[in-house]
Formats: C-alpha cells, sequence, structure tokens
C-alpha cells in the first residue's frame, strides 16, 4: 500500500495548502504535473480534499506531491 509510505498526520482533509515558493528542482528539473497543479491550487489555498477532488490523478500521487512539496519549503500545510 502506498499511502502507508506517507505521513499523513499532517494530510488531514481540512488543512489548508498555502503557496510559498516555486521550488528550484535539482539539477534544474521541472516539477511533474501533479506537482505544479497543487502549486496552483496552493496559490488559491485549497484545502487537501479540495485539491485531491480536484487533480484528476491517484489520491496517492497527489498527496505524494503534497508532501513533497511541504518538504521543500513550496507549500505550507496549516491543520484546522
Amino acid at each position: 500500500d502506498e499511502l502507508g509510505t506517507l505521513d499523513l498526520s499532517v494530510l488531514s482533509p481540512d488543512a489548508k495548502v498555502y503557496f510559498q515558493s516555486v521550488p528550484a528542482g535539482p539539477g534544474g528539473a521541472e516539477n511533474s504535473k501533479v506537482e505544479d497543479a497543487v502549486l496552483d491550487l496552493a496559490r488559491g489555498e485549497f484545502t487537501i480534499q479540495r485539491i485531491l477532488d480536484m487533480i484528476p490523478e491517484p489520491d496517492v500521487e497527489i498527496l505524494r506531491a503534497i508532501t513533497f512539496l511541504a518538504d521543500l519549503g513550496s507549500i505550507t500545510i496549516v491543520p484546522r
């Protein structure tokens, strides 16, 4: 189960996601399309659940992108 490898404690469905900065990928790597979509929606300060509802990709990929971007400091997750 891929969800088992993610830290879901900070990924409450009603937590808000806030944009901080565009990440500089290692070696100039570009963001994935899911990461780009998460960054765009973070600018609108949506909840995690709303982001999951709006991006037409598997939830595990979206949650992985949210976790990755939060680890980079590109987004901030604020629990409600």
